[in-house]
């Protein structure tokens, strides 16, 4: 007697996700790249290079990746980040490879995006409206109201508009907050700056050469 050893196919849902070029590289690799489809609402493209062509470094939210060996498909948009792998010998590889980048590449931390844990984060508030407790004059459970509130609107904001995040540049070219508004930055500092001197050396001129009689109309 001899065991028959079946194929079997893999599915996956996510939780929201973000990923780089870096990640679409391995995922074509993973997929045979000369053998993968790539679409989204209105475009199939025919590589990456095209697709990166097409929308320049923006960042997009839905796209579609599937290859034919093994049968698979990856979907991404703003409710879903889902993998399916097709019943083949190598299912059970590419499935592994391919989520455990995407694994990697889930938001964290991850009960933070859902939906449970914004509830969690009301029972203070909740609490706190029959036992009120007040530190230096602050009510704590109007902090964990406002706190609640601030959770539950970055948690459906992500998962409801941001639930997939692709980046079409490498993860080392992003730049980080300083790096792209350090110009305004400097010149929202300086500006501010310059107008406290400002201020400060009309109040002195004021103070020195404002006459006297105008001073004291100006007093209540």
């Amino acid at each position: 007697m001899e065991i028959i050893k079946r194929d079997r196919s893999f599915s996956k849902s996510y939780d929201p996700i973000v990923l780089w070029l870096d990640d679409l590289e391995r995922i074509f690799r993973a997929l045979h790249h000369e053998k993968v489809d790539i679409t989204n609402e209105e475009y199939k493209f025919g590589s990456l290079d095209d697709l990166k062509t097409h929308f320049g470094g923006q960042v997009i939210y839905k796209l579609n990746i599937s290859g034919s060996e093994p049968s698979a498909r990856l979907r991404f948009d703003r409710f879903t980040a889902e993998l399916y792998v097709g019943a083949a010998p190598n299912s059970g590889q590419v499935f592994y490879e391919l989520d455990e980048l995407l694994s990697k590449r889930v938001r964290k931390p991850r009960f933070v995006n859902r939906f449970w844990f914004g509830t969690l984060a009301g029972v203070p508030g909740i609490i706190g409206h029959w036992w009120d407790i007040t530190v230096s004059g602050v009510s704590l459970s109007v902090v964990a109201a406002c706190l609640f509130f601030l959770i539950v609107c970055r948690t459906g904001y992500v998962q409801f508009y941001r639930y997939a995040v692709i980046h079409l540049q490498r993860k080392h070219e992003q730049k980080t907050f300083l790096q792209r508004n350090k110009d305004q930055l400097l010149m929202y500092i300086i500006t501010g700056v310059v107008g406290a001197f400002v201020g400060f050396g009309i109040s002195q001129v004021k103070d020195k050469y404002m006459p006297d009689w105008l001073k004291l109309e100006q007093k209540p």
